[in-house]
């Protein structure tokens, strides 16, 4: 799949929006509210990037990977809202709860989207 150097980097600054998010928990367990806006917001361009590609994507890699791709980033995205919203979310017990869950249904979203890419390469005979 040939992917412009525009692409690449839109993708790279979208995944580290996501892990800055994530960092500043080290500083400030539980996060901060900005750390949550900022993880939310990598996902959520994360998903929209793969929406602007669909029809590439899909010509490439199949309809169903890219769509649970697209899902499970919306799901992580998801799963930060309770917080950018309200950082008093985070000592909850439920919402706590709820995270997880929320984030474990956005990583199997992802895991079925990279099986079903692998699936693909491998119907292709394409093992490399």
């Amino acid at each position: 799949m040939h992917a412009s150097f525009q692409s690449l980097i839109a993708g790279s600054v979208r995944f580290l929006l996501y892990a800055v998010g994530y960092a500043q928990m080290i500083e400030f367990p539980g996060g901060t509210r900005w750390g949550w806006i900022v993880q939310l917001a990598g996902c959520a361009l994360l998903a929209v990037g793969a929406i602007w590609h669909i029809d590439r994507l899909t010509g490439r890699i199949a309809r169903p990977a890219v769509v649970f791709g697209i899902l499970g980033a919306v799901i992580w995205a998801a799963s930060s809202l309770p917080y950018a919203i309200d950082l008093q979310n985070w000592s909850s017990l439920p919402w706590a709860r709820a995270f997880w869950e929320i984030w474990g249904a956005g990583a199997v979203r992802a895991a079925i989207s990279t099986l079903l890419v692998i699936g693909k390469k491998r119907s292709l005979g394409r093992e490399s």
